[in-house]
């Protein structure tokens, strides 16, 4: 998290990126560039994982999945038209119960 400055907040002040991980990482490896190579290799694993329909867990922290959704008819509120919503795949994120906010 950036530190704040200033009286006013922002959802920018309360995000993690890419970028923090990795600052964040390079502070115990030796280099900037083992940090960066590190973090896009737990990414890509994972990314590979969900693509394949596995579900991710990561113990104390959470889980990853990908939740499939059925084409669906909808009507359009602008003009009653019934269209088809079309089936879709959307990865999900759950919580451990043992993460503390």
């Amino acid at each position: 998290m950036k530190s704040i400055q200033g009286g006013h907040l922002k959802w920018e002040d309360f995000q993690v990126n890419k970028a923090d991980l990795i600052n964040d990482l390079a502070k115990i490896l030796p280099t900037k560039k083992e940090a960066e190579q590190t973090v896009n290799v737990i990414f890509n694993s994972i990314k590979e994982s969900l693509r394949s329909y596995n579900k991710v867990t990561i113990a104390n922290f959470g889980s990853f999945y990908v939740k499939s959704y059925s084409p669906r008819k909808v009507h359009r509120l602008k003009d009653g038209a019934k269209i088809l919503i079309p089936p879709r795949k959307i990865v999900k994120f759950k919580p451990s119960k043992k993460i503390l906010i």
